[in-house]
């Protein structure tokens, strides 16, 4: 993920993630707010994000979420960069054969920690292949009367409509600022 903005206040809240040094940076309304970032809510946001999961799925022409959809409580836009594995493991295989740093014994095999994880990391990540996303959610309210209340929710890029449980949604309008 590149940034995040949460748009659900005056003006946006963008937040923008450095992955390889795990670092935050931010602005609300042109103000930079990167020492105000509590990073560990702002993870803990991330993840929420990344496990969220829809109740329910609904037709795109669904009349009682597009019209709970005109008043939204707020919106989230993830601008991600994707990056192509698909051939990480041969390109480690290969570039460690011509560094010499493997054999074709087990016991000559990089490992997954010690200095070996920092050589593997560096041969995973050398000239990968990246394409840029955008996926926005928008979140309103659908009903609070309920003894289940819930928020519809629809992923823009596509149309696709959605139920989320309260406590889901609730949880998506965080607060990553300290004062």
């Amino acid at each position: 993920m590149r940034s995040l903005t949460l748009d659900f206040q005056k003006a946006p809240l963008v937040l923008n993630y450095e992955y390889m040094g795990e670092t935050w940076s931010g602005t609300l309304a042109g103000e930079d707010v990167t020492p105000r970032i509590n990073p560990y809510r702002a993870t803990y946001y991330l993840r929420r994000l990344q496990n969220l999961k829809v109740s329910q799925w609904l037709d795109p022409e669904d009349e009682d979420a597009l019209r709970a959809l005109n008043n939204l409580a707020f919106r989230v836009k993830l601008d991600l960069e994707i990056t192509d594995y698909s051939d990480a493991e041969s390109t480690v295989i290969e570039q460690a054969n011509d560094a010499g740093i493997i054999n074709d014994t087990p016991e000559g095999m990089l490992q997954e920690h010690g200095d070996d994880a920092d050589i593997l990391r560096s041969l995973a990540t050398m000239e990968r292949k990246t394409h840029s996303e955008t996926r926005t959610l928008e979140i309103a309210p659908g009903s609070y009367d309920s003894d289940r209340p819930f928020f519809y929710g629809r992923l823009v890029e596509t149309g696709q409509l959605f139920i989320i449980p309260f406590e889901d949604a609730q949880s998506l309008a965080g607060d990553f600022l300290d004062m």
